[in-house]
């Protein structure tokens, strides 16, 4: 960082003083443009959020009319691609939370695939932000029970790479959970009783292992699940 910090100062002294000095302040207002940009998508966001928790499906015509206008922000008409992750992430999740306000589950599902995607794309992100990507799981997973697509929670929780988590033992106890109860959860829709009573003890046993790591709430899940 020092040497850096000196390069810096050798070209600010140097004859063309005056043209590094308005790239560096033009690449800051840049990294502060994008930085704003992504304040507002996520404001955005926990607005539409905080509707859909609270209606869950729109159910009037003067609904239907506000979060239409809400959807035409200059900023939702970006193209998710062209931001960096985060703001795509959210962009996404926001087209998500509009389809499952309209009621169109399986438009919702394509919109989280893709979250997924971006995620499983970015593996120094997974390994920087691990309960981030296991909360893209966790929304995947029960975005597949809404359309009964179990196959695919069976081959994603087969084939996930976890090596994101390695030496974070929180991030180990997260994915146990998201593990347990989506494997749970789809035997018991499947119907298999046998595999259901395979799978309980090492569950069992696992939760004795990361029961200090998590939150009150997700053992209590898990035994309920477990339980059922």
């Amino acid at each position: 960082a020092d040497n850096k910090a000196r390069g810096f100062n050798m070209e600010m002294s140097g004859r063309d003083w005056g043209t590094n000095v308005e790239q560096y302040l033009l690449s800051l207002k840049d990294v502060s443009a994008q930085y704003r940009q992504s304040v507002e998508i996520t404001e955005l966001h926990y607005r539409l959020f905080h509707f859909w928790k609270h209606e869950r499906l729109i159910r009037t015509e003067e609904q239907e009319k506000f979060i239409d206008a809400f959807m035409q922000s200059p900023l939702l008409q970006l193209d998710p691609a062209t931001c960096s992750f985060f703001p795509r992430q959210t962009l996404l999740t926001i087209r998500m939370i509009y389809c499952f306000l309209k009621n169109d589950t399986q438009q919702a599902f394509e919109w989280c695939q893709q979250v997924l995607d971006l995620w499983t794309a970015n593996p120094a992100i997974q390994k920087d932000q691990p309960i981030r990507y296991i909360a893209a799981y966790t929304n995947y997973f029960s975005n597949c029970l809404r359309i009964k697509r179990y196959d695919l929670i069976d081959k994603y929780l087969q084939n996930a790479d976890t090596g994101f988590m390695a030496g974070n033992e929180t991030a180990k106890a997260a994915w146990f959970v998201l593990v347990s109860n989506f494997t749970l959860i789809v035997l018991e829709e499947q119907g298999d009783a046998d595999k259901l009573l395979e799978a309980l003890p090492p569950i069992l046993t696992g939760l004795k292992q990361h029961e200090q790591r998590l939150k009150q709430i997700d053992v209590v899940m898990l035994r309920y699940n477990a339980l059922m």
